[in-house]
């Protein structure tokens, strides 16, 4: 009896030095950028609010990485989100930026590098169209003291770009990380085929895949159309992670009352464990 009880202490004591599981919500999510094509229920005047209510409110994000966000955008949601998420952005128009719940989280380091030949210049190489940044932080759970390390980015539109612009984000987020938990999330502009996609997995695994849970959602996330059932519509919007645990994904394709989505992407959402 008396081992016994000797052996429950001790398991008791055990348990309690375990750290604590935490389960964190992250995103990708193209917000689209501001252009005249878009009126009355397209505008971004009309879709701003929305587009933060998903986050913070609809989705409750931890921390969501935004493509096509111009710098009035990113005015735009600072104002419409305060104090609850902190900003952070390359600076570059129409760039990646990372939004974090500024309560949960306190931001060890950040930093941006450019899918190009040399990452630590503003240039643009290969056969992109645009200038490319990736926007990364490291953030610890102000609760369990555990860090992890996220990137947003946002590929290009042409074949070698998109190759090596998927090389640098692994090379260079693998080297940041250095073995610590890593979220990369981002619209790639190229479907599963890619191969693109073929150097991610060489670094990282498709979240999607990882799901300890049925994927919930459509398994498309772009719809030029913006509307759900879009016939053009494909995936080209991905959470890649290394060394977490994903307990399940899910794509949101509400329209939150309106006729047209948010935005010509649809959020990607997945609950991880560090």
């Amino acid at each position: 009896m008396k081992k016994s009880s000797l052996f429950i202490a001790l398991a008791i004591a055990l348990t309690a030095c375990q750290p604590p599981v935490a389960m964190h919500r992250v995103g990708s999510y193209n917000i689209r950028i501001i252009t005249s094509e878009d009126t009355v229920e397209r505008a971004w005047e009309a879709r701003q609010q929305v587009v933060a209510a998903v986050i913070r409110d609809s989705l409750s994000l931890d921390i969501v990485g935004c493509q096509e966000v111009s710098q009035a955008q990113e005015a735009d949601l600072k104002n419409l989100l305060g104090d609850t998420y902190t900003l952070c952005s390359s600076g570059e128009y129409a760039g990646p930026v990372v939004l974090y719940r500024t309560a949960r989280y306190t931001c060890l380091e950040q930093g941006v590098f450019y899918l190009n030949t040399d990452p630590t210049q503003a240039a643009i190489a290969w056969d992109a169209e645009y200038l490319r940044p990736s926007v990364w932080v490291r953030l610890q759970d102000k609760q369990s003291k555990q860090e992890l390390v996220f990137c947003a980015t946002h590929l290009d539109l042409h074949p070698v770009s998109i190759r090596e612009g998927a090389r640098v984000n692994s090379e260079w987020l693998h080297s940041i990380a250095a073995g610590s938990p890593c979220i990369l999330v981002g619209d790639m502009n190229c479907e599963k085929a890619d191969t693109a996609h073929a150097v991610y997995n060489f670094f990282f695994s498709d979240a999607r895949e990882l799901s300890q849970t049925e994927p919930q959602g459509p398994y498309e996330t772009y719809f030029p159309n913006m509307v759900p059932g879009d016939a053009g519509a494909k995936r080209i919007d991905f959470i890649y992670t290394d060394w977490v645990k994903v307990a399940s994904y899910r794509t949101y394709h509400e329209t939150c009352g309106r006729t047209y989505l948010p935005s010509d992407h649809v959020p990607v959402v997945c609950e991880v464990e560090i």
